[in-house]
This record gives C-alpha cells, structure tokens and sequence, in this order.
C-alpha cells in the first residue's frame, strides 16, 4: 500500500398466505372388508392452518431508553477497553448517564464517553489554511462583508443520488466553492453524511469533502500501535469486506488523480484526523490512521472506533473526583455526567 499521510429447519409454507383462515380436507380412505360385506371407512379430517402472512411493517424505532441503555453499553465497552474495567456506567434519566471510574484520568475518560465517535471516508476536493485568527493567534483586521452561507441539511434524505457511484462521482457546485472559500475553522457546518462537509484537522487546515463513501459501519476493527520500523503510533482499521470493495474503488480513482484530490479524508465527529494522499489502489481492506498522536490517544480513538458510534450526541455535563469514606488515598473516584447534547 503506498499512502502518505499529509495531515495527522423448518419449512415455510408459502402458498398458504393465499388462504385466508383454515381450509378442510376431505381424505377418502381405502375400501375395508368385513364379514357383513364391503364397509367404508368413516372419512378422515385433516385442519390445515395458513401460517401469518409475513409482515412488511418497518421495524418499531427505538425508544429514547432503548438508546441511552445503548450507548451506556458502548461506553462501558470503550472504558474497558482502555483497562478500566471497573468503570460504572449507570442510565440515570432520559437524557443523563453517570460514568463512575475509580482512579480514572479525566482526559482520558471524558474523551472516551464525550465522543460520539461518527466515522466516515470522504473525497477531498479543496484543502486550504483557514483564515481563522485562532489559527495564526493574529489579530484579524475586519473583511468585507460577504454573502450569507448557503443553508445546508442537517439531516441525510434530501440528496437523491446515493448509489454508490453516484457518492464515487459527486463535484462540488461553484456555490459549494463559494460557501468554502468563506468558511473558517470554528464556524458551523452540519456533518451529514449524503452531503458535503467543510472541515478541519487540528492544524486549522480546511477541507472541502465531499460525501461520506465508507461508514464506521464498515469498520471491522481498530487497532493502536507502532508499526514495525516506525516511530510515530497510529490506528490501524480494518474494513468489512463491503468497505473493502468500496476502499479498493476509492483508491483505484484517486490514484490518478492530482493534489489535493488524490486525497481522502477520515473523519470522526466532523474533524479530519487524517488525509492520506494515494498513489495506488489498496485491495486489502487495510487503512491506517496517522497523525501526531501520543499512545493514549491513538488507543483512545482505536477503542471509539472499535465499537461504533453512540446512537446519541453527548455533552459532558460535568466532571469531579470524589473520595467516599472508607477508600484509600490514591484511590478516588472520577465522576463524569454527561447529557444527550441539546436536552
């Protein structure tokens, strides 16, 4: 793979459904001889019930307490991964979960159970250094008025064009370049996924994406560590054999393209973490993860991505160390509560 990271039994009856309730067969049976003569056997009655037709109803959609006890199990899962395997996660309202750590670090934690850790693969078509003040920590002298941003969905369903080749083959519009070259680092954008994005990595590079081509979903599993012969820690995914097939695509187009768009960006929670540039098609269903990381957390963002996104966004509501009576110093308790965002 040559990629170069430039930024960090049993039967259905199925002609039944046509009988309506339950149909009576008449079964003759076979001549009997007595001595009286010939006698016919009484007939013999056979109840055949049609099975229930198959429903076509869409599944019920899930309860507000179906998807908190979700994503309390997904943190729970993300926490133990990380070797807090005593963690306490507990779903206290409808819109609260308590997150109970002993000795836990609290960046570590509230990076774990605060991201909603939304993946997705898209197509970079402009990159540009965001005029941002944070950026350069400049004072920015005022601009000139500028057209107000176009609106955008903030919701998946109003792009009809969602084949496959359709996402593989998406331009922006000149109004798309238009919004973009106005857009800074900080200013909001909705990251949704049959859309454009216009996004950031930590270096306040901005990035005009197009859909997202390959889900979290696709992502078998994530892995932390320094390869062999390198120095720098990275996150390993590998992809299902659906992302497999839809990276070799992606990578087979991009590595004839020029810079910037023989890039792809991997986004998580609408940040770019990585924007690897191809020069060949990768097969192999293989993609890393690179960037300055330090060991926490390139195993912080693996563990995220390991067990998929939370079906709810959070906010972390707050965060304190306690020490019951009776536990040992050294030995507090870090409490984190956090909230569905916006409740």
């Amino acid at each position: 793979m040559s990629i170069h990271d430039r930024a960090f039994g049993k039967p259905v009856w199925h002609r039944a459904r046509r009988v309506a309730g339950a149909a009576t067969v008449m079964l003759a049976a076979g001549a009997m001889t007595a001595c009286a003569g010939p006698a016919i056997a009484p007939p013999v009655t056979v109840t055949v019930t049609a099975p229930p037709a198959t429903s076509t109803t869409a599944p019920p959609t899930p309860s507000r307490a179906d998807l908190m006890q979700q994503s309390a199990d997904i943190i729970q899962h993300r926490l133990a991964a990380a070797g807090y395997t005593s963690a306490g996660v507990v779903v206290q309202s409808d819109d609260q979960i308590k997150v109970s750590v002993p000795n836990g670090d609290a960046a570590t934690v509230t990076s774990l159970v605060g991201k909603q850790g939304q993946l997705g693969f898209r197509a970079v078509y402009q990159v540009a250094q965001s005029a941002s003040s944070e950026a350069t920590g400049a004072l920015m002298l005022p601009a000139l008025p500028t057209a107000p941003p176009t609106q955008r969905p903030t919701a998946p369903g109003s792009n009809p064009n969602t084949s496959f080749s359709d996402l593989l083959n998406w331009q922006p519009s000149s109004q798309d370049s238009r919004d973009f070259n106005n857009w800074s680092c900080g200013d909001p954008f909705p990251d949704v996924w049959d859309q454009p994005l216009f996004a950031c990595d930590s270096s306040y590079v901005k990035y005009l994406l197009g859909p997202v081509i390959i889900k979290g979903q696709n992502v078998n599993s994530a892995h932390a560590g320094i390869p062999w012969g390198g120095v720098a820690y990275q996150v390993a995914l590998k992809l299902d054999p659906t992302g497999t097939d839809a990276f070799a695509q992606l990578t087979t187009k991009l590595a004839g393209q020029t810079s910037p768009m023989n890039q792809f960006a991997i986004v998580v929670d609408g940040a770019v973490v990585s924007a690897p540039a191809v020069q060949s098609a990768v097969t192999n269903g293989q993609a890393q993860i690179t960037g300055s990381f330090t060991g926490q957390q390139a195993q912080d963002l693996a563990s995220v991505l390991s067990y998929g996104a939370l079906p709810l966004r959070f906010d972390v509501a707050s965060v304190t160390t306690v020490a019951p009576p009776g536990v040992a110093p050294g030995g507090p308790i870090l409490e984190v509560f956090i909230t569905v965002h916006g409740s």
